[in-house]
C-alpha cells in the first residue's frame, strides 16, 4: 500500500499539470482547426464528423 501511495502522489501532482497542457493545446487546436478546417477540410475532403 505504501509503495502504491508514493507513485500515486507524483501522478496526482502531474495530473493537473498534464490537464493544463492538453486543455491549452485543445483550445488552440480547436480555434485553429475551426478556422482552417472549413477551408482546408472542405476543399480537401469532407469533415470526419458526418463521415461514418
Amino acid at each position: 500500500m505504501e509503495p502504491k501511495n508514493e507513485p500515486l502522489e507524483p501522478t496526482v501532482e502531474q495530473a493537473p499539470e498534464r490537464r493544463g497542457a492538453p486543455d491549452g493545446n485543445l483550445e488552440d487546436e480547436r480555434e485553429e482547426s475551426g478556422l482552417s478546417q472549413p477551408e482546408s477540410s472542405a476543399q480537401k475532403l469532407p469533415p470526419p464528423g458526418p463521415q461514418p
